[in-house]
């Protein structure tokens, strides 16, 4: 009967779990926010910073959006041969497990070992990873959940890296409108929903 017990603990703490991913990740509206909350996780709690790397196909350079543990986000850039060549390097090992022997110092705020996933998105490619900035190899666990993580954050990514997108055309076209030279108003059922000149220069 104990070891019933113990297996239906063992299913009750996967799922309060999967839960708790649920819930953090549902709160997340833009990529930023993410290397934080995925320090977050409990079972992640004892690394120390985390990279999320987003290159959108076909452009240039990539975003490297990091986070140390209790202090702020930071997004750099990334240069698109660096980004594929830690992106091939990742998809390769089967373990996701390195170390900083790595040529990626300029990149990559990590010192000793760390744990890095690949995803690989329609219009986007993506590289989170982990490390506690120490030699201390990750436990099996610790990689099985690092791994796992993957499965919640594509549908999540896909989500707000689309949104991200939109809502940057709207911005840019928003400005062009707004520093168009000659008037535009546009409206709908007889009201001004946009106007680019306000009243004084009318």
């Amino acid at each position: 009967a104990s070891f019933k017990n113990n297996k239906q603990s063992e299913l009750e703490k996967k799922h309060l779990h999967k839960e708790e991913l649920r819930k953090l990740l549902s709160s997340i509206s833009e990529v930023k926010e993410l290397p934080a909350a995925i320090l977050k996780l409990p079972r992640l709690s004892t690394f120390e910073s985390c990279h999320v790397l987003v290159h959108e196909k076909g452009k240039p350079v990539g975003q490297n959006y990091l986070a140390y543990h209790g202090e702020n986000e930071e997004t750099k850039l990334i240069a698109v041969q660096n980004f594929n060549s830690l992106f091939n390097l990742v998809k390769k090992s089967k373990n996701k497990n390195f170390n900083q022997s790595l040529n990626l110092k300029d990149d990559l705020a990590v010192v000793g070992n760390f744990l890095a996933k690949e995803i690989d998105l329609k219009n986007y490619s993506v590289i989170y990873l982990v490390s506690r900035n120490s030699f201390l190899p990750p436990d099996i666990e610790e990689q099985e959940e690092f791994q796992a993580l993957s499965f919640f954050l594509h549908p999540l990514l896909l989500k707000i890296l689309d949104k991200e997108k939109n809502d940057l055309k709207k911005e840019v076209l928003r400005k062009s409108l707004e520093n168009f030279p000659e008037k535009i108003s546009i409206k709908k059922n007889q009201q001004t929903i946009f106007t680019n000149k306000t009243d004084e220069t009318s």
